[in-house]
């Protein structure tokens, strides 16, 4: 009788553990069919065929649409910016770098359009370019009210982390390379550029006795007058 309970209690276990994994089968398939729910919305938010994407956004004087890729890893190249006026009748096309360094989860914050970023009380349009660990950098274009067309500001292309301060009238970039040298800098406004008003580096360094060392300069009638220290 020993080995006919043994054979009964072996199949019920085998019936319970192929239970359980039909079971987690289910469960699996469900989570990915909602995951793959989602996808497909997003996707479909702003698809416009296969392989072209946009994202449209809108300001007070435009209609602003973004145009884009995705290869298979679902990283993001910007293709163009295509600019309408509220007539819906298209002024401008701006035609970018198919440079891809952001995933397709990213877009939803890349592309602004309400910014007065030179302070002449039109919306801007900004776009990021770079996305680093500690610091990003975005391309700026502002509105020209003669042309009513918008145009690059290229001198920002590279400052990293601006803001605008629109008080005085002025921008602003604090970065930093890792724990060792952190950048703060204020330019203003001159001729559609930015020119450097002053610039502060603080470098951290290895020497116990001397932990600090600063590098200021400043723009004083028209010459920069430094002080301090560069380390590097």
């Amino acid at each position: 009788m020993a080995p006919i309970k043994y054979l009964i209690l072996f199949f019920f276990l085998i019936s319970c553990t192929k239970k359980y994994d039909e079971n987690a089968i289910i469960k699996t398939n469900e989570v990915i069919s909602k995951k793959d729910t989602t996808e497909l919305e997003s996707d479909f938010k702003n698809k416009v065929n296969d392989s072209v994407y946009v994202i449209k956004n809108e300001n007070r004087e435009s209609f602003v649409n973004l145009f884009y890729s995705k290869d298979q890893n679902k990283y993001v190249f910007f293709d163009s910016i295509i600019i309408q006026n509220k007539s819906d009748k298209t002024i401008q096309k701006i035609k970018l770098k198919n440079e891809s360094f952001l995933s397709d989860w990213e877009t939803e914050y890349c592309l602004s359009v309400d910014k007065d970023i030179n302070f002449d009380g039109f919306d801007d349009i900004s776009l990021i370019n770079y996305k680093g660990l500690y610091n990003s950098s975005h391309s700026y274009w502002v509105y020209k009210k003669n042309f009513k067309k918008y145009k690059h500001i290229k001198s920002l292309d590279s400052i990293y982390n601006v803001g605008f301060d629109k008080n005085k009238k002025e921008v602003y970039s604090e970065w930093r390379v890792a724990l060792q040298e952190f950048h703060s800098e204020t330019y203003f406004w001159k001729n559609d550029q930015i020119i450097l008003k002053e610039e502060n580096i603080r470098f951290s360094t290895l020497d116990s006795l001397n932990p600090e060392v600063e590098y200021h300069r400043k723009l004083i009638n028209g010459k920069y007058i430094e002080s301090g220290v560069k380390y590097y």
